[in-house]
């Protein structure tokens, strides 16, 4: 098999579609934010993975950074897999570092892969794609409400962590001679509206040699749809969870301003 055969390999069909939604948005949180029909396509085209037990506890428990490694070992081994399910020869096949660095947020973001399935029979373990994604597909076919999108609470809890940062800026730069009523202002209610405000593409957030940063776009058409503002009080909540734990203070939800 020469080297242009290899190269001329390409990724699995699932693989190469996230990597245009992942690399066509510097968004961190977007990128874990996905509509019915994208989650519905990916839990099309994924299935289980077998993997040696051995191998997966090994290391699990017993690497450093053992869950950096252990993504890196799920995501090769699940490119191989889909490969062989395709009878393509692995004969001095050569799979690129990035690519198996990129599936390492494919993995993380569909797979359960902390709560693997044991076959005692065969000595393997099956890391199994998201429950709570297949029960996000059936809530939404069964109450007929497919405008709504999939996210987990880690990027719910990250996002406003972010803009938690921006607002704290925003609120210790008013300019209180130009704000009559600046004691209606409150750190809560900022967070809350401007979590809106990105919704609405007016505040960006973008990641760029591994730091993230917020820019303004007072361009933004304004029509983009509600993703975690849908549910005001879930909202309202989380924001105080966050702000109540890093900035050690008490608010409530009667804190909020309407």
């Amino acid at each position: 098999m020469n080297s242009n055969k290899i190269n001329s390999i390409e990724l699995p069909e699932e693989l190469i579609e996230f990597k245009k939604i992942y690399l066509n948005n510097k968004d961190p949180i977007k990128r874990k934010v996905l509509s019915f029909s994208e989650v519905s396509y990916f839990m099309n085209k994924i299935i289980p993975l077998p993997i040696n037990s051995n191998s997966y506890y090994k290391i699990r428990y017993e690497f450093y950074n053992n869950d950096e490694y252990l993504l890196l070992f799920l995501a090769y081994k699940y490119i191989i897999y889909k490969l062989l399910l395709r009878r393509i020869n692995l004969y001095e096949l050569k799979i690129s570092i990035e690519d198996i660095i990129f599936t390492t947020n494919f993995i993380d973001l569909f797979f359960q892969y902390k709560s693997p399935i044991l076959d005692r029979n065969s000595n393997i373990v099956w890391i199994l794609p998201k429950q709570k994604m297949k029960q996000y597909i059936y809530e939404s076919i069964y109450f007929n409400n497919f405008n709504n999108y999939y996210y987990e609470e880690e990027t719910l809890l990250n996002l406003i962590y972010i803009i938690a940062g921006f607002a704290k800026y925003e609120y210790q730069n008013i300019d209180v001679e130009k704000i009559d009523k600046v004691e209606l202002l409150n750190y809560p209610t900022l967070i809350f509206a401007n979590i809106k405000l990105y919704e609405k593409g007016v505040i960006e957030i973008i990641e760029e040699d591994n730091r993230i940063g917020i820019v303004l776009n007072f361009n933004s058409s304004n029509n983009q749809n509600a993703i975690f503002s849908k549910n005001e009080d879930l909202l309202k909540k989380k924001i105080l969870q966050v702000i109540n734990k890093i900035d050690s203070v008490n608010y409530n939800i009667n804190d909020f301003l309407n």
